[in-house]
């Protein structure tokens, strides 16, 4: 039951947008990231419309606990200023790879590994985790200036156990979409470092992540 649920709902929002068109050339891109994390925040503290589309105590439970953290100071920000290598890399390594999924759902799951890049991540811990996250996810579309194919930033946060993937995708006519996504992978949420970060996405062609400065 807990698997339909899964996916009428991830079907029903996918990335969730707002909608706005904003137009910004200089927009910080990082502050936006913020921005979606705290609709996230904002979401899970909403147990009545978490009600909606949730009937199960114990994920409202866990819902109720993230909402409970402050997300406002991240500890520690990474930036990739060109992510598209890295997300088809993971996907390769994780999926691609393995003998048993034919050719041609190969070739389908890569056409569309930008958009599930980080349902893929939570994927492996479990179906709970992927019905919390097909709500718990934050989009926008809006005009900026973004020199390249897709931006990503991963944010971290003192004594909280979950951390939050933000990618930018470039489209047509200086259009940007953005996507945002709580992770609850646990392999995932304890990396710290750079050469964490490589460890886990694979080192073949991995451009090294960019450490912002969070008290700018």
């Amino acid at each position: 039951m807990k698997s339909l649920i899964a996916i009428i709902t991830a079907l029903f929002l996918g990335f969730s947008t707002n909608g706005t068109n904003i137009d910004v050339e200089n927009i910080s891109f990082k502050q936006k990231g913020l921005d979606l994390i705290t609709e996230i925040d904002y979401l899970a503290e909403d147990e009545e419309a978490m009600k909606i589309f949730i009937n199960d105590d114990e994920l409202l439970q866990q819902i109720k606990e993230i909402g409970a953290y402050n997300y406002n100071k991240p500890k520690t920000i990474y930036e990739w200023q060109n992510s598209s290598n890295i997300i088809n890399q993971y996907v390769e390594q994780t999926l691609l790879q393995n003998p048993k999924i034919s050719e041609r759902s190969k070739t389908l799951l890569k056409n569309r590994v930008q958009s599930s890049f980080m349902s893929i991540i939570n994927a492996s811990s479990g179906i709970d985790a992927m019905t919390i996250t097909s709500i718990l996810n934050s989009g926008d579309v809006f005009k900026a200036k973004l020199d390249t194919d897709i931006k990503m930033y991963i944010y971290k946060f003192d004594d909280i156990e979950y951390s939050f993937i933000v990618n930018f995708y470039n489209h047509d006519n200086g259009i940007v979409g953005a996507g945002a996504s709580i992770i609850l992978n646990e392999e995932f949420n304890k990396l710290e470092t750079i050469e964490d970060f490589e460890e886990f996405f694979g080192k073949i062609s991995l451009e090294k992540p960019i450490l912002i400065d969070v008290t700018e």
